[in-house]
């Protein structure tokens, strides 16, 4: 049987990076999908990588018999449920992948988007940002999105987020995509409970960014927060 995805949408000159969504309300549906570019990826080489729940784990590798070429890796270990340590993940999996002679990493992903609209606000920004964190990386990424468990304003968010959209065995340019910055402008603001208060670090015309560095950690060192949460901070500086 040919497995191939007609239609294939070429990535921009500047990316090579390849983000795909598909929307499912069936393990059918899903199956449809996923199976031809398990396949697909799998005759032509490339590295493929499940990181979804363990329910659509499940259908994806029974779909494909068990193939063990197809990597399966635990959602939470992928996403960290942290977007920095999730953006950083897939870029050393892609490193790892690559050096091993793969051309390629093609991963079946599926966000857990969280339980609240605040969860819900960091990943919508994380599928945005991944257009350009990625770019650089040889991954092509077909998220999932079960559209009878998640809540309309992801759903929404995906349609802007992902440039291709799979249904079945096609892949056709998504309309509705939008411009990652424009899209990340347009989202709301939180309130951070924070900024009415006084800062502990106040540092202004910042010149020598290694100092800061070194500023913020011993500062948050003072503190004693949860390691991650340090991490998190001294990441925003190291991009900065």
């Amino acid at each position: 049987m040919d497995t191939a995805l007609p239609h294939r949408v070429a990535p921009a000159s500047r990316s090579r990076y390849v983000h795909d969504a598909l929307f499912f309300s069936s393990t059918d549906e899903l199956a449809a999908a996923t199976v031809p570019f398990v396949r697909e990826g799998l005759a032509a080489g490339d590295a493929v990588v499940v990181a979804a729940s363990p329910a659509t784990a499940d259908v994806v590798r029974a779909a494909v018999d068990g193939d063990e070429r197809v990597r399966v890796v635990e959602r939470d270990a992928a996403y960290a449920r942290r977007t920095p340590a999730a953006v950083t993940a897939f870029r050393r999996l892609a490193d790892e992948l690559t050096a091993t002679g793969a051309p390629r990493v093609r991963v079946v992903g599926e966000t857990d988007f969280g339980r609240t609209e605040r969860e819900w606000l960091e990943w919508q920004r994380y599928e945005a940002v991944l257009n350009d964190a990625l770019a650089a990386w040889p991954l092509w990424g077909l998220c999932l999105f079960d559209t009878t468990r998640l809540p309309e304003p992801v759903l929404e968010s995906v349609a802007c987020t992902h440039p291709t959209v799979v249904a079945g065995r096609s892949r056709t340019p998504n309309p509705r995509f939008v411009d990652p910055a424009a899209y990340l402008r347009g989202l709301p603001v939180p309130e951070e409970p924070l900024q009415s208060g006084v800062p502990r670090l106040a540092v202004d015309g910042v010149a020598d960014l290694i100092a800061l560095r070194h500023a913020v950690a011993a500062e948050l060192a003072a503190v004693g927060g949860p390691r991650e949460v340090v991490e998190d901070f001294l990441l925003a500086v190291d991009e900065t």
